[in-house]
């Protein structure tokens, strides 16, 4: 090698020697540069990120709104099916529970709600996590009047309930979540001042509000049918056994009791000379002679008596005197479920054949 040659090689390697070497890594450049490409991502990403989360709340909470419907169904199938006076369960209170749908230990209200596909841990609570209260509220009953034949007829006393079930954002278990009067979450109380107006106040949400007032009619227009039917069998009974008696028979036809309670007063016994007579009572045997069943015809559908006068004259014109006429009675406030006022007839409807 000559002279020339290693100079120029011990140039280039201490030219190479003097370079500063390259280290890996980014630049801040770089890195300032990626840092707002990244920012930029994310404010194009927010708004659908934030829809997703709200899709995804809005769907928790039709969920929610749809189990509030299927329990407030049970409920009022309850009124219908375990009430014989047509009302709704009473919000239970008690073991760690607030206004809640279902007492544990009603037996008979879970198996209601096992029927109707509602798994338990989703009858009280919202079944998250978080165990998020659902709230049962009813009010006291309710009176409306109606005409016996909702059209027309003497007025009669129905009594209704209305109800509320809906969801919150507070755990069961939360002992600062009591809310307003001690029910859970952030709405009032459902009372009978505010019932028309009453509204969930939020984060509660999903209510479901219902009442007993169409099954309280569904059983006013049984009872009614039921009535109809027996004073046309008794007038079918009376025309029947005068057609087989002679042309100037005049004796009172309509079927009398095993025991007569005849004789009575008719100015202090609500117009009948004889007696009134419970046709639920086993030892009245009328309804079998007109070829009726006396546990299905000799109540109402709220379980209160009907009662029977044979000899029906208000103009007090005596006795079993023609034309005859027969009457079938009733308490007035029918959705009560009690026996006809014997005491106070203007609490009575009175029914003429």
């Amino acid at each position: 090698m000559t002279q020339r040659q290693q100079y120029c090689g011990r140039k280039r390697l201490s030219t190479r020697a003097m370079r500063p070497a390259r280290q890996d890594g980014f630049t801040l450049i770089e890195i300032l540069a990626s840092v707002a490409l990244l920012g930029w991502l994310l404010y194009l990403l927010a708004p659908v990120v934030r829809d997703g989360y709200s899709a995804l709340m809005r769907a928790a909470d039709g969920r929610q709104a749809l189990s509030n419907q299927n329990v407030a169904a049970v409920l009022l199938d309850a009124a219908r099916t375990r009430s014989l006076l047509g009302q709704l369960p009473e919000p239970h209170s008690g073991g760690g529970l607030r206004n809640a749908v279902l007492d544990p230990a009603d037996s008979d209200l879970v198996s209601l709600f096992s029927q109707s596909g509602l798994l338990p841990r989703d009858i009280n609570s919202d079944g998250s996590a978080a165990q998020n209260a659902r709230v049962y509220q009813r009010t006291p009953d309710i009176s409306m009047q109606v005409p016996l034949y909702f059209r027309s007829g003497p007025l009669v006393t129905l009594a209704y309930q209305v109800g509320a079930v809906y969801s919150t954002r507070c755990p069961i278990s939360s002992a600062a979540c009591t809310g307003v009067a001690g029910i859970p979450g952030a709405s009032t109380a459902l009372t009978l001042a505010n019932v028309g107006t009453w509204a969930p106040t939020p984060p509660d949400y999903g209510v479901q509000i219902f009442s007993t007032l169409q099954l309280q009619r569904s059983m006013l227009q049984t009872t009614v049918t039921n009535v109809d039917l027996m004073r046309d069998n008794f007038q079918n009974y009376y025309r029947e056994s005068q057609r087989l008696a002679s042309a100037t028979d005049t004796t009172n036809w309509y079927p009398a009791a095993a025991t007569s309670l005849a004789g009575q007063n008719p100015a202090t016994n609500q117009g009948c000379y004889d007696g009134w007579y419970d046709l639920s009572s086993p030892s009245v045997n009328v309804l079998a002679q007109i070829g009726m069943d006396q546990a299905r015809y000799g109540k109402t559908q709220w379980g209160g008596p009907l009662q029977y006068c044979r000899d029906y004259k208000p103009t007090a014109v005596g006795p079993n005197k023609v034309p005859h006429y027969g009457a079938v009675r009733l308490n007035a406030s029918v959705s009560a479920g009690v026996a006809p006022d014997s005491s106070n007839p203007t609490n009575n409807v009175v029914l003429t054949f």
